[in-house]
């Protein structure tokens, strides 16, 4: 017998009373939504965050038991999916400011330019510091230089992510989360 995946408990969460997940996990994504979707539900259930692992905790519970916690569950897929919405939203807006500065002529849309090149200048002048000269500075003085070159990277992996997206798998999740949105509208 071939393996349980999430995609085929789709069927059984909406008879029980998940239409939301099970909705999704049954759509063209249903594979790629169902890790994130598969843990709702199994952290509702308080269950390992496998489709087995759900499947059986589902066989085990009455009828209406399974029904309420696949409500909160599918509650939550709701929530965010709307958090997901609110941070697209947040991320869109930022970018069509960015454009009406370009398209204004204002002087505000190098902003976001030269924040990242001050960010990634100190980088790379505290680092070439550190790593050229803490033998001569104090113990005191290179322990800050080491907060300042961490702080420096964290804030050199915003930069990166604001011009390049934060990877890959952030484009899945927005594919995946739109595929989920528009089953919802349904």
């Amino acid at each position: 017998m071939a393996e349980l995946n999430w995609k085929d408990l789709g069927g059984q969460l909406i008879q029980l009373g998940a239409p939301v997940i099970g909705g999704a996990l049954l759509g063209p994504l249903g594979s790629t939504l169902g890790g994130a979707l598969g843990t709702i539900v199994a952290e509702t259930l308080g269950v390992p965050a496998t489709p087995s692992g759900v499947k059986e905790a589902l066989d085990k519970m009455p009828g209406e038991a399974a029904a309420t916690a696949l409500s909160v569950a599918d509650r939550k897929a709701e929530i965010e999916l709307e958090k997901f919405k609110l941070q697209l939203a947040d991320v869109q807006s930022a970018r069509q400011m960015t454009e009406t500065f370009v398209k204004s002529s204002s002087v505000l849309q190098y902003g976001s330019l030269v924040v990242s090149m001050l960010v990634t200048i100190g980088f790379f002048v505290v680092l070439f510091f550190l790593l050229n000269f803490k033998s001569q500075l104090a113990e005191t003085t290179g322990q800050v230089m080491l907060i300042l070159v961490g702080s420096l990277a964290s804030m050199q992996v915003q930069v990166v992510n604001y011009w390049l997206g934060s990877s890959a798998g952030s484009a899945d999740k927005t594919q995946a989360l739109t595929s989920l949105s528009s089953v919802l509208k349904k």
